[in-house]
């Protein structure tokens, strides 16, 4: 591809033999290398063995097929995933969950880090939502609820560390924005003739540029196959997406379907509550204004809209001309159940009303439109 350097699993492990060797003080070889992911992805990924002197570990090596990464680029930050994922990685060390794999070294002229590797064997969320039982589904979503509350604890109020992460490691780069700030800089659509209150978008917009206490280290990317399963815990993999943002933008990934991602489905409503439970009571050994029912429904309700209004101004133009798949799901399916998760959100916290009036209309237009399309169905597991 034109817009990928040439770029092979040698050249990548020399790469990353040498960061080893800088970040260890010690020669570094890579054993049994074997590459990971499809030819046609943005990145090179290898699974290796890493001699380290007389040591060695288990590592992953990633780096950026694009030309157009640039490490001294003023928006290398905005621009690159490998870049997100570094700092990311960056700001958890030394304050890691164990849910993470662990930042071990890196060559930001190169766009290359090496992290630690969970091993080939682990399965991930997918297989139990797909072909396990309810069972099955609601211990890994639980463990999933888990993963996420001590990636949230451990990057409480993180923006100025992320900032100085950004600054140490590519500091030509101008400071990121937080996760989901500019999302609603354009209004909304509007259907049939009903237009979002821009009384509701303002407020929406403003706590997602400024979360206050709610800020924390945004994963942004919660998708099922970015997290493992090991013997119970739940290991996040893939920062490419993440910032300092509002924390429930992952949260809220277990009520509105996993929007980003590829393999979407609905967790029934009980089940979300029991995990939403498990999230809760996780933040709170340390935040505990997470288990105040008010403030975490009025939280939780705005960023449910938040990302419902989001997904629409990237999918909506599209589906209205025609429908196709993506992953498990239709795009117009995915449409339907945003905003009913978002007006089920108004109608259990009372917020925004006229936007859940408003919304109503927009789903009730839309299902008029789309005769043959029904919101998301439940994932698999759920559905016996």
């Amino acid at each position: 591809m034109d817009n990928y350097r040439s770029i092979d699993e040698r050249g990548a492990a020399d790469l990353a033999e040498a960061a080893l060797t800088r970040a260890f003080g010690v020669p570094a070889k890579l054993l049994n290398i074997e590459p990971i992911g499809r030819e046609d992805r943005r990145n090179l990924i290898l699974r290796a063995q890493a001699q380290l002197g007389q040591t060695s570990r288990p590592v992953i090596v990633k780096t950026t097929r694009l030309t157009s990464f640039c490490s001294t680029s003023p928006t290398v930050f905005a621009d690159s995933g490998l870049a997100k994922e570094w700092v990311a990685r960056q700001i958890l060390c030394g304050n890691e969950p164990g849910e993470c794999p662990l930042l071990l070294a890196g060559d930001a002229e190169n766009g290359l880090i090496v992290f630690s590797d969970f091993g080939a064997h682990l399965p991930s969320l997918v297989k139990p939502l797909l072909e396990g039982t309810a069972d099955e589904a609601e211990s890994a979503m639980t463990a999933y609820a888990r993963a996420m509350a001590e990636l949230h604890v451990a990057t409480l109020n993180c923006q100025q560390r992320h900032a100085d992460a950004v600054a140490s490691t590519f500091p030509k780069s101008i400071a990121p924005n937080l996760v989901g700030a500019t999302w609603l800089d354009q209004p909304p659509p509007a259907l049939a003739r009903f237009q979002f209150p821009e009384d509701d978008l303002q407020t929406i917009r403003s706590r997602l540029v400024n979360p206050g206490e709610w800020l924390a280290l945004v994963h942004a990317d919660g998708c099922p196959d970015n997290l493992l399963l090991d013997n119970g815990v739940a290991r996040l993999i893939d920062f490419e997406f993440s910032a300092p943002g509002h924390m429930l933008l992952d949260a809220v990934y277990w009520r509105i379907g996993f929007p980003s991602c590829w393999c979407a489905g609905v967790i029934p409503e009980d089940v979300a509550q029991r995990i939403e439970c498990v999230y809760r009571n996780e933040l709170a050994a340390v935040f505990p204004v997470a288990l105040s029912d008010h403030i975490f429904e009025r939280e939780i309700t705005l960023v449910t809209v938040a990302r419902a209004l989001f997904s629409l101004t990237w999918m909506l133009n599209q589906a209205l001309d025609e429908d196709n798949i993506w992953g498990t799901a239709t795009r117009r399916s995915r449409i339907l159940w945003y905003l009913k998760a978002a007006i089920k959100a108004c109608d259990r916290s009372g917020l925004f009303p006229q936007s859940g009036v408003v919304m109503a209309a927009w789903l009730a237009h839309l299902s008029k439109i789309w005769p043959d399309s029904k919101p998301l169905a439940k994932y698999p597991a759920f559905q016996t």
